[in-house]
């Protein structure tokens, strides 16, 4: 058989085509929806303005919250700063909870996502650290939990001050659960 220009280049641009294309295989939800509510539901906390486990995009930079302001779902009373020692918990098929530290290509680490401060205001929301690997997508279509040993909790959003220092060490309900989005 003989090659020629032609033939090296279509071959090559099917190669190509077929790892970029591979590449390519769409990510799915990995839990399932009424049991990602059903520990929402098991959590004193959530995101101002929200009743149910909200869905985020992680596509801003590392150590930038990227979700709205935490809320007590009982007093409404705004996060301040808050700490976790417990590994971020991803919940899975079946009722399946398992650390992050064994998800991702390397592993996430056990405080991936993590409160964090708002720039310039008194508020925490969520952050990340940053991705390596493959881990942005990996990260995708999960359902979290992060739980809180310590936290403020701050009144007024105008004139934000701390009513409560919270240290809850062991406290199962000092949670809270989000959903990340899917990309492409």
């Amino acid at each position: 058989m003989s090659l020629n220009r032609t033939t090296i280049i279509t071959s090559t641009w099917l190669i190509v085509a077929t790892v970029v294309m591979a590449a390519r295989v769409p990510i799915s939800k990995r839990f399932n929806e009424t049991e990602c509510e059903n520990a929402y539901d098991e959590c004193d906390f959530t995101f101002s303005g929200w009743d149910v486990a909200r869905t985020y995009s992680m596509a801003l930079l590392p150590d930038q919250v990227f979700t709205g302001i935490i809320v007590n779902r009982h007093t409404y009373e705004y996060m301040g700063v808050a700490h976790s020692r417990h590994p971020v918990q991803v919940l899975t098929f079946g009722g399946q909870v398992k650390n992050i530290s064994s998800y991702g290509s390397p592993p996430f680490q056990s405080n991936h996502f993590r409160a964090s401060l708002l720039d310039e205001y008194p508020f925490s929301g969520v952050s990340h650290v940053g991705f390596k690997g493959s881990q942005y997508r990996d990260a995708q279509g999960l359902c979290l939990r992060i739980y809180f040993n310590t936290y403020q909790l701050l009144t007024d959003f105008l004139n934000p001050r701390v009513v409560k220092n919270e240290n809850q060490e062991g406290n199962t309900t000092n949670c809270l659960v989000f959903k990340t989005q899917i990309i492409g």
